[in-house]
């Protein structure tokens, strides 16, 4: 099943007296640990979401036909890699995670 986050994402800003948000952006914030509980991987990076077409997804299960698919992609080199796809509805004003793969590298 899918893992609802409240609205769309997005991520404030304020430098000096300016203050915005930067549409289709999250800080993705992940610990990785090895076999003995030590840190394998530690990462927290603004990631961008690009528009996505959703159908290359492997989920079986439908969705809103609001939906409005995105996929984020992460990699630093010798650790891993993350590679999702999240979809927001408008209709629910959601967005969810409907796909989360982690590749790690030894």
């Amino acid at each position: 099943p899918s893992f609802g986050l409240n609205k769309k994402l997005q991520m404030p800003w304020k430098a000096g007296g300016f203050s915005d948000v930067v549409l289709n952006t999250f800080l993705l914030d992940i610990i990785v640990l090895d076999a003995s509980k030590e840190v394998y991987w530690n990462c927290c990076k603004a990631v961008k979401l690009s528009p996505s077409s959703g159908q290359n997804r492997t989920m079986n299960y439908d969705h809103p036909d609001d939906s409005e698919y995105f996929h984020f992609e992460l990699e630093e080199k010798g650790k891993g890699k993350i590679d999702g796809i999240l979809l927001y509805s408008k209709q629910f004003d959601r967005t969810m995670i409907v796909e989360l793969l982690l590749q790690l590298q030894s």
